[in-house]
C-alpha cells in the first residue's frame, strides 16, 4: 500500500458529534464490563501483527474509551491524547508510518512521552446503524510500513468487532424489551402494576415527615361492556386515550400507570408544610375527575366514559405501598364517583376478608347449602322448573348471596364455589328421579361470568350429569348479560358446545345490560327472564306493562319462552297472564324452599303454587 506510506491522510472529514454520541448512549457500551471476546479479539490482533500496542476503542465527548487493550495499561484518555480521535473521523483506514515525521503528530504526547508511539493504524469501527463511534487500532515503537494485505487484515478486524457491537446491541434489546414486558403496559406504554409499587415504595422511603403521598386509583365503568358491545379496538382506543390524557396532562412527577383490566392509577408527593399539604390529595382526585370527564372521540364518535375513583393517602390511611393502593382499589368499587378511603371503609374491607374467610371454609369443609324456587306454569300454577340459589350460614347467622357473591367473584373463588353448586344440585337431582316418572323437572343453575370464560366448561358442565346418571334435559343453566360480556364469543361458543349435548340455558335479569335487544337474536338461548324491575309496577305503570308486552311479544316471534321474575301480588300476576308471558317466578307463589320442603312436595305430588 505504497500511496499510504508515502503520502499522509489529510485528516478532514468530520461525522455528526451528536449522532454519534447518541448511538453509544443508545448501545449503553461505554463503561461496560470487561467481556472476554473483545479481550480475545484484542490478543489475537497484537499476535497477528506483532504490535506491542492494540486496542479497540470508542470515542466519548470528552474521551477515547477502551473497550480492551493490551500495551497502554490505561482505560481512556482525553481527546487531544488520542490517535484514534483522529482516525474516528475517517471514512477509512488511517495509517502513520512515522509519527516524527507527521506535522500533526510529532509533537503528540503518545509520541513524545509514555509509550512514544511511532507507528499508528486503525480501522473504523461502525454501530449497526453505520455511524464510526470508535476504532481498532495497532500502534508500535518503531516505524513500520503495513501492507495492503495487513491493512485488509485490521479491517476484518474491525468488521469483527462490530459483528461484536451488533451482538450487544440485539441482546440488549432484548433486555430492554423484557423490562418492557415486566414492567410497562403494552397497550398504554405506562408503568404497570409492579412498577408503580416499585415507585410508590421508593417515595414512601425518601419522603419527608411534612409531606404527603397521595394515591388515586381510576375504574373506567363498564369498560368490558364497552369492549364487546364496540369491539376491543374501540376500548383500546379508549384506555390509551384516557391513559395518554393524564399522564400528559398531570405534572410530570406524578407516576401514571395501568393496573390490570380497567384501572389505571396515580400517585403524587406533594411538600412542603403540612397544613399546604392537607387536602392535596382531594384536589389529585377532583383534577383527575376532570380530565376523565372531557369527551373521547373514536373514530368520529364522542364517547364520555364514567369513571369512579378511589383515594388514600400517606400518612393519613396507609403507610406501605400496598396498603395506599388496595385502599384506594377497593375504595374505588363503592358507589360514588370520588370514594375517599376511610375508617368506615376499614371497617368494610375487613368484613370482606371475613367473608372470604368464610367461603374458604365452607369450601374446606362442605358447609354450603342449596335452596330452590320454583318456576310456575304463569296460567295454571303448576310447577315446571326450580332454580337453585345457593346459601351460606356461619356461627354468626347467615350471610346473604348479595354479600358473598361479589367476594367470590373478586378473589377468584367463584370457580370452585360454582363447581360445589353444579355438582351438589346434580346430585339433588339425582335422588328426586324415582318420584319424577318420565317427565323429570329441571333445575336452573346459574353461571357466573368466569365460570362462562372457561375453556373446559362443557366437559365440566357434562361429568357433573354422567357422574349422577342425569338425562341432559334434568339441567339446565342461567346466565345473566353481564356475565356474557367479559368474552362474549368465548361465551356464546360454550353455551353452543353445551346446548348440543341437550341442556338449555336462560337468559337472566333480562333489560338490565349494556344493548340486551342487540344480543337476544344472537344468544342461543331457551328462556328469557325479564327482570323484577319491569315487574314491579307492570300493573300499575303504563310504560312498564307496554315495555314488558313488547319483550315478551319479542321472545315468543324468536320461539323463546318467557320467565317473570319477582312476582308478587295477584294484579301483577293477571297482568302478565293478560300479556302472554309463559311462566313466573317471586314470592307469590312461593320463596325459596329448602331441600326436605322439596323433597315433602315432591313425594306428596303438590306441585301446584301458590
Amino acid at each position: 500500500m505504497s500511496d499510504l506510506q508515502q503520502n499522509f491522510p489529510n485528516i478532514t472529514r468530520t461525522y455528526g458529534v451528536e449522532e454519534r454520541l447518541r448511538e453509544l448512549s443508545e448501545l449503553e457500551i461505554i463503561e461496560s464490563e470487561p467481556e472476554v471476546q473483545y479481550d480475545q479479539l484484542v490478543m489475537l490482533i497484537s499476535l497477528t501483527f506483532s504490535a506491542p500496542i492494540a486496542g479497540i476503542s470508542f470515542i466519548d465527548q470528552n474521551r477515547q474509551w477502551f473497550k480492551s487493550e493490551v500495551g497502554l495499561n490505561q482505560k481512556e484518555f482525553s481527546l487531544e491524547d488520542s490517535f484514534c480521535n483522529e482516525a474516528n473521523l475517517q471514512e477509512d483506514v488511517l495509517v502513520i508510518p512515522d509519527t516524527h515525521q507527521h506535522p500533526d503528530f510529532k509533537k503528540h504526547s503518545l509520541v513524545v512521552s509514555g509509550p512514544k508511539v511511532r507507528f499508528y493504524a486503525s480501522v473504523p469501527v461502525r454501530s449497526p446503524a453505520g455511524t464510526p463511534i470508535g476504532c481498532c487500532c495497532i500502534m508500535d515503537t518503531v516505524p513500520r510500513q503495513p501492507d495492503e494485505n495487513e491493512i485488509r487484515q485490521l479491517t476484518l478486524f474491525a468488521h469483527l468487532a462490530e459483528a461484536q457491537i451488533k451482538l450487544h446491541a440485539e441482546t440488549l434489546s432484548l433486555k430492554k424489551q423484557a423490562v418492557n414486558t415486566a414492567y410497562y403496559d403494552a397497550l398504554t406504554g405506562l408503568p404497570n402494576h409492579s412498577l408503580f409499587i416499585d415507585r410508590l415504595d421508593q417515595a414512601l422511603m425518601s419522603v419527608s415527615d411534612s409531606s404527603q403521598i397521595s394515591v388515586c386509583v381510576v375504574h373506567l365503568c363498564r369498560f368490558d361492556e364497552l369492549n364487546h358491545a364496540r369491539g376491543k379496538e374501540w376500548a383500546d382506543k379508549v384506555m390509551f386515550y384516557t391513559a395518554i390524557r393524564l399522564r400528559g396532562s398531570l405534572p410530570i412527577s406524578n407516576t401514571v400507570a395501568r393496573l390490570e383490566g380497567a384501572k389505571l392509577a396515580v400517585f403524587s408527593v406533594s411538600k412542603g408544610q403540612p397544613q399546604d399539604n392537607r387536602n392535596s390529595y382531594k384536589k389529585l382526585a377532583k383534577r383527575i375527575l376532570e380530565l376523565c370527564e372531557q369527551e373521547i372521540r373514536v373514530e368520529g364518535a364522542v364517547l364520555h366514559v364514567p369513571v369512579k375513583l378511589g383515594v388514600s393517602h400517606y400518612p393519613g390511611t396507609g403507610s406501605t405501598p400496598d396498603s395506599l393502593l388496595e385502599q384506594a382499589k377497593s375504595s374505588s368499587k363503592r358507589e360514588k364517583t370520588i370514594n375517599y378511603f376511610s375508617k368506615e371503609h376499614s371497617s368494610e374491607s375487613n368484613r370482606r376478608f371475613e367473608v372470604e374467610q368464610h367461603l374458604q371454609q365452607a369450601l374446606n369443609e362442605n358447609r354450603f347449602h342449596v335452596e330452590y324456587q320454583p318456576i310456575v306454569d304463569i296460567q295454571s300454577g303448576k310447577l315446571r322448573s326450580l332454580e337453585a340459589l345457593l346459601r351460606l350460614n356461619v356461627d354468626d347467622g347467615p350471610i346473604s348471596p348479595g354479600e358473598f357473591i361479589p367476594v367470590a367473584e373478586d378473589t377468584g373463588l367463584i370457580l370452585p364455589v360454582g363447581e360445589w353448586v353444579l355438582r351438589a344440585v346434580c346430585r339433588q337431582i339425582g335422588t328426586w328421579r324415582p318420584y319424577m316418572g318420565d317427565n323429570p323437572m329441571p333445575v336452573a343453575v346459574n353461571l357466573a361470568s368466569e365460570q362462562m370464560g372457561l375453556k373446559n366448561l362443557s366437559s365440566l358442565v357434562l361429568s357433573a350429569i354422567y357422574d349422577n346418571d342425569l338425562r341432559h334435559s334434568q339441567l339446565q343453566l342461567e346466565v345473566t348479560e353481564t356475565s356474557l360480556m367479559k368474552n362474549i364469543d368465548r361465551a356464546i361458543q360454550n353455551m353452543e358446545e353445551i346446548l348440543r349435548h341437550g341442556v338449555h340455558f336462560s337468559l337472566d335479569d333480562f333489560g338490565t345490560g349494556y344493548s340486551s335487544l342487540s344480543y337476544l337474536q344472537r344468544l342461543p338461548v331457551t328462556k328469557v327472564k325479564l327482570d323484577r324491575a319491569f315487574i314491579q309496577n307492570i300493573d300499575t305503570n303504563k310504560h312498564d306493562r307496554i315495555l314488558a308486552k313488547n319483550i315478551i311479544n319479542l321472545c315468543h316471534e324468536l320461539n323463546k319462552i318467557t320467565v317473570a321474575e319477582g312476582i308478587e301480588t295477584q294484579s301483577q300476576l293477571d297482568t302478565l297472564r293478560e300479556l302472554g308471558c309463559d311462566l313466573g317466578q317471586g314470592y307469590f307463589f312461593s320463596r325459596p324452599l329448602t331441600t326436605e320442603a322439596i323433597n315433602e312436595r315432591i313425594i306428596s305430588n303438590q306441585l301446584i303454587f301458590p
